[in-house]
């Protein structure tokens, strides 16, 4: 008897990319707050700006991921794997 080849293909939803989008902007956040504050030296203009910025720049970030997981570019596919 043949066993079947087992063939895994990982990939990622729009929800996780939102989520690391969102995640990796809280920290931009800060030190974008951090930043403009040591420049200025104005905690409510610093927070203006850093929450307008951060807004745009995590959609702009989750349609870069997209993009990003539709492009074949650099992938490995394994077509098989050892089951353990």
């Amino acid at each position: 008897m043949m066993k079947k080849k087992r063939v895994e293909c990982v990939t990622s939803s729009p929800k996780r990319s939102f989520v690391k989008a969102a995640s990796w902007e809280t920290t931009a956040f800060i030190i974008t707050i951090a930043a403009v504050y040591l420049v200025y030296g104005d905690i409510e203009q610093s927070l203006k700006f850093s929450i307008v910025l951060t807004i745009i720049k995590i959609f702009f970030l989750y349609a870069h991921e997209r993009v990003w997981k539709k492009t074949m570019w650099g992938k490995i596919y394994v077509k098989e794997y050892p089951r353990i």
